[in-house]
This record gives C-alpha cells, structure tokens and sequence, in this order.
C-alpha cells in the first residue's frame, strides 16, 4: 500500500513538474499608450521602436527596428523585448511625440522588467518643419528663440539646416555672420509662425 502511494505521489509530481516546465514565460514587452495634448487616445498612429538613443535621435535616416500601428484605444505594444531601455517615434499626420530634445519620459523607457508587460505613455502634440538655409559663403551662427529655442552653426554655404517634428509655435530667429566680414557683422532678424504640418524657412542674407 505504501509503495502505491509513493508510485502514485511520484507520478503526479512529474506531472506536475512537466506541466509548469511546459507554460513558456510571459515575454518582455511594452506596452505605450498614446494620447493628443487634450488626453485623448491617438489610434492609427505609426511608432518606430529604437534600441539606441544616436539610433532614435536620428531617426529620418535611421530604420527602427520594430514597427507598429495603435489600436483604437491609442494602444500598440511590442513583444519579446530584452531588458534594456527603449526609445520610439510616434507620429500621425502632423502630431508626433516630438523633436528627441523634449521631455525624455515621452519617448525613453526605463529598463524594462523582464517577463512583464512593461507600460509607458507618450503626448502627441503639432509639430512641423524649421528649415534655415545660408546662401552666402560665409558662416553665421543662428540662434532661434520662442516656442522651443535653439543654436546651430551655419558654415559658409550654400547649406543648410532642417529639423522636422518640432513644436509649433511663434519663433525669432537671429543669424550673426561669423567669418568673411571687415568691421561689423552682418546680422539679420526673421520672424515667424511654425503651423502643424507647415515648413518654415529662414533664408540669409537677403
């Protein structure tokens, strides 16, 4: 009696033992909600997954290594991830989770936990394109303020210097010439609107 209990013990605890080894883990993923500035669920939107910041900071010539479109609740998730830190570019239309200089906690994660649904929520807000071209051969440094301010050198040209998804808004900008003068500098101020979707150019000298 004794040997047909420890047979029948020994049996279900294989059983047992085979059933857990066969359950495959729950993969790492993250999971990132999107919304507009008003809280809303953004749906169809594209999000390119990046596993480097240089790899996402320059994203118009880089190719994410993961793409995904949200569902109808803003949602889109990316699976069997490893634990490191991810970042992404979320864009629809002319709404994105913006230019990489922005809040790090819209487009970065923190490590993720493995074998968990990790979350993160990124805000698209109205971006558009700020294009500054030099036609002289001189360079000039050109300093934009407003919305979102920013600094670039412009070496002597013809050049020029874009960057898309950056935030609407109101913008001076001023470009001081640099090298190819005698005396004084030539400097020129511009003003602006930057409008979702809209290019916005700063041409000089003129």
């Amino acid at each position: 009696m004794k040997l047909k209990l420890f047979v029948f013990l020994l049996s279900f605890g294989i059983i047992f033992f085979i059933g857990n080894c066969s359950k495959d883990p729950i993969p790492t993923s993250l999971q990132i909600s999107l919304v507009d500035s008003l809280g809303n669920p953004v749906p169809g939107a594209t999000v390119g997954l990046y596993s480097t910041y240089p790899n996402f900071s320059y994203f118009i010539n880089s190719v994410s290594m993961l793409s995904e479109v949200s569902d109808a609740t803003g949602n889109v998730t990316f699976k069997n991830l490893s634990g490191n830190m991810y970042f992404w570019f979320a864009s629809k239309n002319c709404i994105s989770n913006g230019y990489p200089i922005n809040d790090s906690h819209n487009y970065e994660s923190a490590p993720l936990k493995a074998h968990s649904v990790n979350t993160a929520k990124s805000v698209l807000k109205s971006t558009g394109t700020i294009l500054v071209i030099n036609n002289s051969t001189n360079g000039y440094v050109v300093r934009g303020g407003g919305a979102y301010p920013f600094n670039v050198s412009a070496s002597g040209g013809p050049t020029s210097w874009l960057v898309t998804n950056y935030p609407i808004g109101q913008y001076t900008i001023t470009a001081t010439q640099t090298s190819g003068y005698v005396g004084n500098p030539i400097v020129r101020n511009f003003n602006g609107i930057l409008s979702c979707g809209d290019t916005l150019k700063f041409i000089f000298p003129n």
